[in-house]
């Protein structure tokens, strides 16, 4: 960012023409209807030529009746022998450019000298957006002295108007028109606070009820993590209570997937000769698996198939033949509950 010659400058975009042209848009805006309650004019006393007294709202608006209430403003109208008016066709500048143009044309074409000289201007725009300028030029010790004819204070002096052809009244500038000029801007920027202000007001209506509702959910948070803290031990407890429960269940399983060992080794027993013995007993789940020596192993076969509680009884590989004379065997069976047990289990079943 640079600063050269009094212009504010950015990467070459000159800032000042930009806020310029952001102003001009504002100004031109409050021009229109629907706007111009955002400009509101203060009532002016006015002091015409001929001695008569109105009072306008605004430089150039509409006339009120004499009694409507003037907060110390008022007006005095030139007579049309103490001015010089020019009309000029300008094009549509922003408000600075239009300044310096028509204070141009002022000091070319003023018959007074240029500390004397005072001057007032209105536009009107025309259809192909160039501007109709009423310029009006005058002296200033001439206007003093009409002030003074009029009554007015030349140090407290009212606003200068000049009505040229008697229509619309154009502001001499250097005179009176400061104080209406920082009424209405006070005015202006009260009516913009008071819509600001209405603006937040309706947004804090339309977001109160989500701050509370954010507000009850943030408490909401905060109680369940306090909850949760107060619970930890009891939560805890459960989580032990629940593996242990697991683990009594995976034991339940367990055993109720076992064969019942002491009935196995009774019924072996009473099924065996006594020539005969084990070298091998091995349980997975229901199916029993034997090996051992026998003097007759198929003999012990057909017994242990005609055994009660014991089913499906097969032999997995080769019957073999000792030196001594005896058979070794491998037999394959399976453990089932004998009648009355089944039924009892039902029974408890049942019952439980």
């Amino acid at each position: 960012m640079a600063r050269d010659a009094g212009q504010l400058s950015l990467f070459g975009l000159d800032l000042g023409k930009v806020w310029r042209n952001y102003r001009q848009g504002w100004l031109e805006a409050l021009e229109w209807r629907p706007l111009a309650w955002l400009a509101p004019s203060e009532a002016v006393r006015v002091r015409m030529s001929d001695g008569r007294q109105v009072v306008c709202c605004g430089a150039w608006e509409r006339e009120l009746p004499p009694s409507t209430h003037v907060a110390g403003l008022h007006a005095h109208v030139l007579d049309e022998d103490a001015m010089l008016v020019r009309d000029l066709v300008l094009p549509d500048l922003v408000a600075e450019d239009l300044e310096a143009a028509i204070e141009l044309d002022v000091l070319s074409s003023t018959p007074f000298p240029a500390e004397q000289t005072v001057w007032g201007w209105r536009a009107s725009r025309r259809s192909d957006a160039r501007l109709d300028i009423t310029l009006v030029i005058a002296a200033r010790p001439h206007v003093t002295r009409q002030l003074i004819a009029a009554g007015f204070d030349p140090e407290r002096p009212p606003e200068v108007w000049a009505m040229p052809g008697g229509q619309g009244a154009v502001v001499i500038r250097g005179f009176g028109e400061p104080l209406r000029h920082r009424r209405e801007v006070r005015k202006r920027m009260q009516i913009i606070g008071a819509i600001l202000f209405s603006v937040l007001a309706l947004l804090a209506l339309v977001a109160a009820p989500f701050m509370l509702e954010r507000e009850r959910v943030f408490d909401a948070q905060a109680q369940y993590a306090r909850l949760m803290q107060e619970t930890a031990a009891v939560a805890e407890q459960r989580e032990a209570l629940v593996h242990a429960a697991q683990r009594i269940a995976a034991m339940h399983g367990s055993l109720a997937e076992r064969p019942d060992l002491a009935r196995l080794l009774d019924t072996l027993t009473i099924t065996l000769p006594d020539t005969a013995y084990l070298t091998r007993l091995e349980a997975a789940g229901d199916v029993i698996r034997i090996g051992g020596v026998a003097a007759n192993a198929a003999e012990l076969i057909a017994a242990l198939g005609r055994t009660q509680g014991i089913d499906a009884v097969r032999t997995p590989g080769a019957i073999t033949r000792t030196p001594d004379g005896r058979e070794t065997f491998a037999i394959e069976f399976n453990l089932v509950a004998p009648p009355e047990a089944s039924d009892a289990q039902g029974v408890s079943e049942r019952e439980r």
